[in-house]
């Protein structure tokens, strides 16, 4: 994760002139800031400040770098606050000794678990853009960690898997199980899909919906939740709407 570090850094406390040598990071790398440190809507001083982060926060590089008003700028996902801000890189480290949970390893990669995997990434997410789709996927591998197992076909119970993968959706679970694609679900272990969950009034037969009612943006009746959700940790995925998936470790 990114930990940030600074006072009140790329803000009103540190003015645009006082830029120092910055790192370079790679996509999804792990980091920290030195400093209190703000998090902006856009790369550069002229964007609205989302937050000050205390010294120490940690974060993900999503995007970057881009050069504006003597800063080099990040784009990171801060896992503690679930959001997604631009930072001054002067003021971000490496975080080597840290990392989403469920870090990615190629430990699973191999052809029957790209294929299973494949299998369920299509059967959940088959009509959702890449970011959801990923995160779906990584899911698999995140709970094989966790349960101490080698096989997608330990955990797939859990999922659907009914459909065929296309060449697209294999690829991508081939990248996923070799860790050449970044985990954006921060280590999530549980989702589920609101516009797919009953609705207020609806029959609610089958489905676990201890987690009660709730309104979801995008949906124009209140969707049930399941009772898991009211015990496990949100997390905030970039680019996937809320109506598609919600996730949780």
């Amino acid at each position: 994760m990114i930990r940030l570090t600074g006072a009140a850094i790329g803000g009103a406390a540190i003015g645009a002139s006082m830029s120092t040598a910055t790192a370079s990071f790679a996509d999804g790398e792990a980091v920290q800031m030195t400093a209190d440190l703000n998090g902006r809507e856009g790369p550069g001083l002229h964007y609205d400040v989302v937050r000050t982060y205390p010294a120490g926060t940690e974060g993900e590089i999503m995007n970057g770098p881009e050069e504006s008003d003597g800063h080099t700028w990040w784009g990171l996902h801060v896992p503690s606050y679930g959001e997604w801000v631009w930072c001054a890189g002067d003021y971000l480290t490496s975080d080597s000794d840290g990392g989403s949970p469920g870090g990615c390893t190629d430990q699973y990669y191999t052809t029957q678990n790209v294929e299973d995997l494949a299998r369920v990434i299509m059967s959940e997410a088959s009509i959702s853009d890449t970011p959801a789709r990923t995160a779906v996927g990584f899911t698999v591998p995140t709970r094989m960690e966790q349960q101490g197992v080698s096989s997608v076909r330990d955990v797939w119970d859990a999922y659907a898997r009914n459909q065929s993968p296309t060449a697209e959706i294999t690829a991508l679970a081939d990248d996923i199980l070799q860790c050449a694609v970044a985990d954006n679900s921060d280590g999530a272990t549980h989702f589920y899909s609101p516009m797919s969950m009953p609705k207020e009034g609806d029959d609610t037969s089958g489905y676990d919906t201890g987690g009660g009612l709730e309104w979801t943006e995008g949906l124009d009746r209140r969707n049930y939740r399941p009772g898991w959700a009211l015990d496990l940790e949100r997390i905030f995925v970039d680019g996937v709407p809320e109506r598609e998936f919600k996730f949780y470790r």
